[in-house]
């Protein structure tokens, strides 16, 4: 099978966001390495999303829920739509850029047992035409215990994703019991049985505006969130070592959640349950000692 034969469906939930949503979509459409179907999956929305995206042409389909079930239900009503031999994901608010799926799909090509592909973005205004930061870009080859221990091994969360659609048979689609970190507990389980890789060029733009800030919960609420939903996915980890790493990663994560929202005396009792759990260093790409001093002076 040739590059291009091998098909690809793009996924992309979306809820009342029908004027950045054309633009995803002719992102998607713009690709150098076509797809063969655009899956909208509209999640309950108010608004017509069809009608929105009636005068574009393209290889468009809209699947319907007739009320919002979240993100996980969006991309696993997504998935058994799909048709392609691979299955790419973009949030309605976010870009591709122009040969973000040919970079991928060569990736899979040329590479054994690769059953994930993500890569590098840059965060852009509302506008889309401002870079707010420079490109990220995550480790090359992130390992299983990278993935479970932090974000920082496969960044840039959904838009950048691509994976082959026989790696869900394997791992299952994504915990609709899950509300909040629901794509990162996916890519952990993918990494568990097949190879992650990264490919080091900016691939996806990623917007950062009002909208987006307001959807995010309360610092305290997201101590509470992430403390949970970490527990969660740490469960899932079956080496005791690693899992202690994980559980000390999870509970820093809940001191700097802790600072933030001015629960000083909580975040001190994180903290030091974070190094009770692992008193070294968790990972090299994660230094908490480092992190503390930038939460100190204001730089985190």
């Amino acid at each position: 099978m040739t590059l291009h034969q091998k098909t690809v469906s793009a996924i992309i939930p979306t809820y009342n966001r029908s004027a950045f949503l054309r633009e995803a979509v002719a992102s998607v459409i713009s690709q150098s390495y076509p797809v063969l179907e655009i899956i909208v999956v509209d999640d309950g929305s108010s608004e017509d999303i069809e009608q929105a995206l009636s005068d574009i042409v393209g290889p468009i389909k809209v699947v319907r829920h007739p009320q919002n079930r979240g993100h996980s239900s969006a991309r696993n009503t997504g998935i058994k739509a799909a048709q392609g031999d691979y299955i790419a994901f973009l949030d309605s608010d976010d870009l591709w850029l122009p040969e973000k799926l040919e970079v991928q799909m060569k990736i899979f090509d040329d590479s054994y047992n690769v059953g994930l592909v993500g890569g590098g973005y840059e965060y852009i205004k509302s506008t889309g035409e401002e870079v707010v930061n420079k490109p990220r870009l995550p480790p090359e080859f992130p390992r299983y215990e990278d993935l479970a221990i932090g974000l920082f091994a496969f960044s840039g969360s959904s838009p950048i994703a691509i994976c082959k659609k026989a790696v869900f048979d394997k791992v299952g689609l994504f915990d609709e019991n899950l509300v909040l970190l629901e794509d990162w507990d996916m890519w952990i389980r993918i990494s568990e049985h097949f190879k992650v890789v990264n490919p080091q060029k900016r691939l996806v733009q990623v917007r950062m505006h009002d909208e987006v800030r307001t959807h995010r919960p309360p610092w305290r609420q997201m101590v509470k969130l992430t403390e949970k939903t970490r527990t969660t996915i740490n469960e899932r980890i079956k080496d005791k070592q690693l899992k202690k790493k994980a559980k000390a990663a999870s509970l820093f994560n809940c001191y700097v959640f802790s600072r933030r929202a001015g629960s000083y005396l909580l975040a001190t009792k994180y903290l030091m349950l974070s190094f009770y759990k692992w008193p070294m260093r968790i990972h090299p790409r994660s230094p908490r000692l480092r992190q503390i001093v930038g939460e100190l002076i204001g730089r985190w």
